[in-house]
């Protein structure tokens, strides 16, 4: 969950990493899923590439059992102390590592991992494709890279009237385009053909549905609340006075019209994973 950015100090680590644990809370059932489906097996080597907080760390080591080894990268300082703390009570955390590293300059030697996971991290870097050019050079020949993202055009907010939602998309890509062009809100649509194009075999993709209708539990309603407001932030200044409004009625707790509490609220997100086996070469090590 990093991303190029000027470095994080530990306040702005903290703020980030409760939105973090919110988000991995409130989707807990999907993400039990998704680690379910990578299909680890005890003793495998675990690369969790932009770690941030920890949020998959636990996960990743109970499924690798007592003789494997899950080591977690972030470029932010700040995030792996919190992750180290984050996992310094549970019994296997032992069998984490934490590192601070640059995820195109990965600390390690070729072929080391048998798998090596990206969660949420490809869509704010610069350059995706050399990302998973060097999550590829890390991964064992036959080893499988996974990467985790979405497309923010692919959250819907019911009963949100389409016309508003399709200015709101439009407002935020262009304040994206102008304030942040590497931050690619889109990336969940073009992961599959990045893995394709950095060489990978045996590539595919998977959806996963994210689906909550009111009542919100409280967990749930802060995390969504988390996404919509620096997003309705961004869009703002890209839109007319009259649906800044509008979505200020909609979207602030104060409001008597804010939507996340109406009976017919209803949100939808999907996940997108794509992944990819690191391909065999004559020079690969066994």
């Amino acid at each position: 969950m990093c991303a190029e950015s000027s470095p994080m100090s530990a306040e702005q680590a903290v703020g980030l990493a409760a939105r973090l644990d919110r988000w991995h809370t409130a989707q807990l059932p999907e993400r039990k899923q998704i680690v379910a489906h990578l299909l680890l097996r005890p003793g495998q080597w675990v690369l969790d590439a932009g770690c941030g907080n920890g949020v998959f760390l636990s996960e990743l080591a109970r499924a690798i059992g007592p003789t494997g080894k899950v080591v977690g990268v972030d470029q932010s300082a700040p995030l792996l102390n919190l992750a180290q703390k984050k996992i310094a009570d549970l019994p296997y955390s032992h069998l984490v590592e934490l590192k601070e590293a640059d995820l195109y300059h990965l600390p390690f030697p070729a072929a080391t991992f048998d798998l090596v996971w990206i969660a949420s991290t490809l869509h704010g870097q610069d350059q995706p494709l050399a990302v998973l050019q060097e999550l590829k050079r890390v991964a064992r020949p036959g080893g499988q890279v996974v990467a985790l993202d979405t497309d923010y055009t692919r959250r819907i907010f019911l009963p949100l009237e389409p016309a508003l939602e399709q200015r709101v998309q439009t407002a935020l890509l262009r304040a994206i385009e102008v304030e942040n062009p590497a931050h690619d809100i889109f990336l969940g649509r073009r992961l599959l053909g990045l893995f394709q194009e950095t060489g990978f075999e045996r590539c595919g993709q998977h959806i996963y549905t994210v689906a909550r209708t009111a009542p919100l539990r409280p967990l749930e309603q802060a995390h969504i609340h988390d996404f919509i407001n620096p997003q309705l932030e961004k869009a703002a200044p890209y839109l007319d006075q009259a649906d800044r409004l509008e979505l200020y009625e909609l979207f602030s707790p104060q409001s008597p019209r804010y939507m996340l509490v109406r009976p017919e609220f209803h949100y939808l997100e999907l996940l997108v994973i794509a992944f990819g086996i690191s391909p065999f070469t004559p020079d690969a090590p066994a």
